[in-house]
């Protein structure tokens, strides 16, 4: 990734100066560069959720720079990671984000990925019913969030149909060796795991007969906290 440069935030709470500040991360990060669309999407769910959250209540971080930077640009850094892994213009890529929250990443991965079907899970419902409302105004119709424990998630009836996750990823959501004992059956033979952790170690609970675990640093920009992408592959057929 390339040096961090200067921005003026000044005003950064406005919604141009934003898209600026966005645009410049997605060059930073040496991502392929979004559309005008797109970015006016994100900045548009930047909106939404400072709205609802006065409702539900649904993250501590509330101005306008701060959910940019710590949500967005957060969830947007790992991508050229899960890139490498998966081409970025791979049609029919099926991902589970599971207890997503506000939607993230799984929102801010289907606005700049269309050609990918995310299907998000969270047991809370004012959570989900967020995640609704960002689907219906944005017009995301690659986006499916679901109000149901992942132990009661199915893949016929909760995806209409029986293929399995290319992608499973989580951020903030419990610890790893409990997403992948509730989800692992869910996961392509071929897929992987994609998940979203802090600057803090964890330990892996892990066989590692059974799965290979790559910790990637991220340093996401403007984001002065380091971040870790753990992609945790199959290296067997064993299920747990």
């Amino acid at each position: 990734m390339k040096n961090c440069g200067k921005i003026d935030l000044t005003n950064a709470n406005d919604s141009n100066n934003l898209i600026q500040m966005l645009n410049q991360a997605i060059e930073l990060m040496e991502m392929n560069k979004i559309s005008l669309e797109q970015s006016k999407f994100l900045i548009e769910y930047v909106k939404l959720l400072q709205k609802w959250n006065k409702v539900y209540n649904l993250t501590t971080i509330t101005k306008d720079y701060d959910i940019l930077v710590k949500h967005i640009i957060d969830c947007l850094a790992v991508l050229p990671s899960i890139y490498k892994k998966i081409n970025e213009n791979s049609k029919n890529v099926k991902i589970l984000d599971v207890g997503s929250g506000a939607g993230l990443p799984g929102i801010i991965w289907s606005i700049i990925n269309p050609a990918w079907n995310v299907y998000s899970v969270d047991a809370v419902h004012k959570k989900i019913a967020f995640q609704h409302q960002v689907k219906l105004e944005l017009n995301l119709n690659n986006f499916f969030p679901h109000h149901i424990r992942i132990e009661d998630f199915s893949l016929q009836s909760n995806t209409n149909n029986s293929e399995k996750f290319n992608i499973i990823t989580a951020r903030a959501y419990a610890d790893t060796s409990h997403i992948i004992k509730k989800t692992q059956n869910l996961l392509d033979d071929k897929g992987f795991f994609a998940l979203l952790k802090g600057q803090d170690s964890e330990e892996f609970n892990l066989d590692k007969n059974i799965f290979n675990i790559n910790k990637i640093n991220i340093q996401p920009p403007f984001l002065e906290a380091k971040r870790h992408l753990v992609i945790i592959t199959r290296i067997s057929n064993t299920r747990g």
